[in-house]
């Protein structure tokens, strides 16, 4: 894949900047250190940065015309850039305010983090402005290669059985020793969306003995072993979601007890009823267990879930809970 030849490059870069960290301590205090060698390594990375803009333009817009800066904004616009958030993970990286999270793309130009401006300064007038040379500017630039090579290396990574097992993470590394991104759970969204519809519209009288909106959502939240949580797309560079195999077991599922609604009352109780209870299990009646079994065949499948580049549409919104 095209996208390995960037990553092989970010990987000795980045190599490079934790060694670096083992010589000048990295925190708060050192952020605007600046160095020969940080120049060197400004200039290399946005030179990368340069290339994948143009390689995710020609692929996204099909089209080779424009100047770098147009490709910037409208590749900006498309992917949220300026709404992503990057963590520092490595432990010998000791920043405690600045940059423990960032959005290396939210800057407006000549301000005070944008890296951009910085390397055509340092690129053009490096004795001048040797001073932009420094941490700050270093990882901030860093931080934007790494998530245009996952944009551009458009890769998907499987999670084995992620409904019942393997949970999905707050956060992903992918192929990086320093930085991690929010991951934006498609799946956790929709189910929670689903369950105050149903609130709201009071759709399961004849099947439960009603609480509060709240109240049901802690019990779901018990009854899956998962916690419900505020998430914003936009900040998250990577997303969870169902495979097209899986989606499309899920349908067949669906199609099969679509008449009688059985599997929308056995799931329905099931979320919302203490399942330890007999009487959860007498109110959805004996033909819940095929619904049961059914389910079950149809979660131990294998990946169920991918992380992927986050592609998230406004407009994209489904309920998994009908």
């Amino acid at each position: 894949m095209f996208g390995d030849a960037y990553w092989s490059i970010y990987k000795r870069i980045e190599k490079e900047v934790i060694d670096l960290s083992y010589s000048v301590y990295f925190d708060d205090k050192q952020l605007y250190a600046y160095s020969n060698g940080i120049l060197d390594l400004i200039l290399r990375i946005s030179t990368n940065i340069e290339s994948l803009y143009e390689e995710i333009y020609r692929d996204e817009f099909h089209s080779e015309k424009g100047t770098i800066y147009s490709k910037i904004n409208k590749i900006g616009k498309l992917f949220s850039l300026e709404d992503k958030i990057i963590h520092i993970s490595n432990e010998n990286f000791h920043f405690r305010k600045q940059m423990k999270s960032f959005k290396p793309f939210a800057y407006k130009k000549d301000d005070e983090n944008d890296f951009y401006s910085a390397y055509c300064a340092l690129k053009h007038d490096r004795g001048k402005n040797i001073k932009k040379a420094n941490i700050h500017f270093l990882l901030r630039s860093l931080a934007a290669f790494y998530a245009l090579c996952v944009i551009f290396d458009d890769r998907w990574t499987p999670l084995q059985n992620s409904i019942y097992g393997t949970k999905i993470p707050y956060t992903f590394t992918y192929n990086s020793n320093i930085f991690s991104a929010n991951v934006y759970d498609r799946q956790l969204d929709y189910a929670q969306q689903s369950i105050m519809w149903l609130a709201a519209y009071n759709k399961i009288n004849n099947i439960l003995d009603y609480q509060s909106t709240e109240e049901m959502l802690r019990q779901c939240e018990k009854n899956l072993n998962i916690k419900f949580r505020e998430q914003n797309p936009k900040e998250c560079l990577f997303m969870a979601e169902l495979t097209p195999e899986y989606l499309k077991n899920l349908d067949a599922f669906k199609a099969k007890y679509n008449k009688n609604n059985k599997a929308a009352e056995t799931e329905l109780g099931l979320l919302f009823s203490n399942p330890t209870d007999e009487k959860t299990f007498e109110k959805l009646g004996i033909d819940s267990l095929d619904v049961l079994m059914d389910h079950i065949k149809l979660n131990l499948e294998k990946n169920i879930t991918n992380i992927v580049v986050n592609r998230f549409d406004d407009k994209d919104t489904i309920s998994l809970i009908h």
